[in-house]
């Protein structure tokens, strides 16, 4: 759990460092979101050959694109820089990260598409806050 939000937290700043060095200079309007999501689920995946292609398969792909999706659900905040993980996989994983405080997890549902008939899936937001001149 800790090298993970810790990676994810990079790729964020990394982001947001490029965009605004390379991207945002070019720019004949400014997006009003800037930033990355990512969904964050723990299970069992199958790794498949298709079309001579090594794939990979399983629902918690499935569940951690749904839940960065969902991330969009909350009309009040931003969802830039935000993750969305399973509860199980917090629990699992996040709860032990000496910092994780540091990221504001706050308990949330959503209702995810084909994921358990549309009722509410219990999951963690977490924040990450950008540190740039």
């Amino acid at each position: 759990g800790q090298e993970l939000i810790h990676l994810l937290h990079l790729l964020s700043l990394h982001f947001a460092t490029r965009f605004k060095r390379y991207i945002e200079p070019i720019l004949e309007v400014q997006p009003q979101i800037q930033g990355l999501t990512f969904g964050v689920d723990v299970g069992l995946i199958h790794r498949v050959r298709m079309f001579g292609v090594h794939e990979y398969i399983g629902r918690p792909l499935n569940v951690a694109c749904r839940l960065q999706r969902a991330i969009k659900d909350d009309e009040v905040a931003s969802p830039a820089d935000k993750v969305l993980v399973s509860h199980h996989c917090y629990e699992k994983y996040f709860t032990g990260v000496s910092d994780i405080n540091r990221y504001n997890p706050i308990k949330t549902s959503r209702q995810l598409r084909n994921i358990r008939e549309g009722k509410n899936f219990d999951c963690l937001l977490l924040s990450f806050v950008k540190i740039m001149s």
